[in-house]
């Protein structure tokens, strides 16, 4: 086989707060390999709201009030591609399922992730990484800090 270069960054993201500390340092793995940086973003709010959602959002007097907040973190998400430079690839999945981990798991890509001993989706994209040679993976820890610098080693 022969080795191949990283062609892409991929990151995993989901409903709960790790955008936050998880997307800087794929960014900044995206920046600094200079590599497109592509977002999986799994959300139930990516659904096709139901009859009671609708209803909770006009008693509330706000017009899909649930999606905003995601709506929101992709601007944000964009600008800080922008700002950096690198190019944002967007994928958007309403559940963890296996078109997610297809677009997060493709071959020639970094795929970065949260470090969640209790998570089975953790289980399952090391488990899935493991049986292909040419997905390198990247577990974070919760407390990401910025990189100074950076050395990737490729063994034959």
């Amino acid at each position: 086989m022969q080795p191949h270069s990283f062609q892409h960054v991929s990151v995993w993201l989901d409903d709960g707060f790790s955008d936050g500390r998880i997307l800087p340092q794929a960014l900044d793995w995206a920046f600094r390999l200079n590599l497109p940086l592509r977002v999986v973003a799994t959300s139930s709010r990516f659904a096709k709201p139901s009859a009671n959602s609708m209803l909770q959002a006009d008693r509330s007097d706000g017009r899909n009030q649930s999606r905003a907040p995601v709506m929101k973190k992709m601007k944000m998400w964009g600008a800080e591609c922008a700002q950096r430079g690198v190019v944002l690839e967007m994928v958007l999945s309403h559940e963890s399922g296996e078109a997610g981990m297809d677009q997060f798991l493709r071959p020639h890509g970094l795929c970065v992730f949260e470090e969640n001993p209790a998570s089975h989706l953790q289980e399952e994209i090391l488990l899935r990484s493991a049986r292909n040679p040419e997905i390198a993976v990247l577990l974070c820890p919760p407390n990401c800090v910025s990189m100074a610098r950076i050395m990737v080693l490729c063994h034959p």
